[in-house]
């Protein structure tokens, strides 16, 4: 049996995003996942980051300003 291994789909995150959280707009949420893919980060630590904005009711804001070098973010 092959290693399981994890597919990046940003626009079904960004779908999953806007269901579970109406208030929040697709395209922001979009773009925050851009950025996150932009600074290279893998698409285990995009799913989980973004898990975590759910889960702590923040913006796609928050998930763009922790991309930015220096800051310290949930998962390292």
């Amino acid at each position: 049996m092959s290693e399981p291994r994890l597919v990046a789909v940003p626009e079904a995150l960004a779908d999953f995003a806007v269901l579970t959280r109406p208030d929040l707009d697709r395209e922001e949420v979009r773009r925050a996942l851009v950025a996150c893919q932009t600074v290279g980060w893998p698409w285990n630590r995009t799913l989980i980051q973004a898990s975590l904005m759910l889960a702590h009711l923040e913006t796609p804001r928050d998930l763009k300003t922790a991309t930015t070098p220096g800051f310290r973010n949930h998962i390292r």
